[in-house]
This record gives C-alpha cells, sequence and structure tokens, in this order.
C-alpha cells in the first residue's frame, strides 16, 4: 500500500495511508548545526585551522580541533655556560605535553656541552646552554 509523506513544520512529519487509515506522526531530530553539504563541511575545517586559531611566522602556532596547540620558534642567542628564557607565542590554558629544542649555529660546535629545556611553565620554559659558544636553538612545544 503506497504511503504519503507531508511535512507538518517543525522538525515533524505525517505518515498517511490512502483511504480510511488513521496517519502517524514522527518528531524528527533538528538539524540546526548539522553541515549538508561539501561546501559547509570544507567551510567548517577550513575556519577550525584558520584565522586566530593560527599564526603561521618564524615563531608561531596552530590551534587544532580538540583543543591541542602546537607551537615553534627560535630562541634569542643563549650564552655559553648560561639560561635564557623562551617565551610562547601564545600562552597554553591547561598543559605542556612536551618541548624539543635544537641548538643552532652558523659554526661548527664541538665539546661535551649538554643542551636541557628545564622550568617549563604554560607561558614559557628555560634552555640552559652548556656549550663553550652561545648559540640559538630551534624547538617545538605542544600541550592544551
Amino acid at each position: 500500500m503506497p504511503v504519503n509523506l507531508a511535512s507538518t513544520g517543525g522538525g515533524s512529519v505525517t505518515i498517511a495511508a490512502p483511504s480510511t487509515a488513521s496517519s502517524l506522526t514522527a518528531t524528527l531530530p533538528s538539524t540546526t548545526g548539522v553541515l549538508t553539504n561539501a561546501a559547509d563541511v570544507t567551510s567548517s575545517i577550513t575556519s577550525s585551522f584558520t584565522g586566530s586559531n593560527q599564526s603561521l611566522a618564524a615563531t608561531g602556532y596552530q590551534k587544532l580541533p580538540g583543543g591541542l596547540i602546537i607551537q615553534w620558534g627560535t630562541s634569542a642567542s643563549v650564552g655559553a655556560d648560561s639560561s635564557g628564557t623562551v617565551t610562547y607565542p601564545i600562552a597554553f590554558t591547561t598543559a605542556v605535553y612536551s618541548v624539543t629544542i635544537t641548538g643552532f649555529s652558523t659554526i661548527a660546535v664541538s665539546g661535551q656541552g649538554i643542551q636541557t629545556v628545564n622550568t617549563i611553565t604554560t607561558t614559557n620554559f628555560i634552555i640552559s646552554n652548556g656549550q663553550d659558544t652561545a648559540m640559538t636553538f630551534k624547538w617545538i612545544a605542544i600541550g592544551v
């Protein structure tokens, strides 16, 4: 037996059989906020990764959907056998999961020096340079 569908507005559909059969009304879930086509999906994804969610500068960051933040940059020169503070482009809101550094020098550096990261906070970290020469450091930090 064929069934006729008629929208009554407000998210419901009436299903009625022809002739003497009674009708049945079903309420459908709201489609508010549902992405309905490829252009909407592309726009939503793009807005999640652009604008205030990123700064693609030499020292920058990218906020990911879900809250994870990746930040990177180059420190100022840290003197031989001394320490320097690096401030993130934006503060992490909750925690820093990892900070990694790589010494960067335009001259060949040798010796027994050790470079470390210590005193990690949601706004900055400290690099200790154990080399016998000053150098800058490339860094990357991940957190929320």
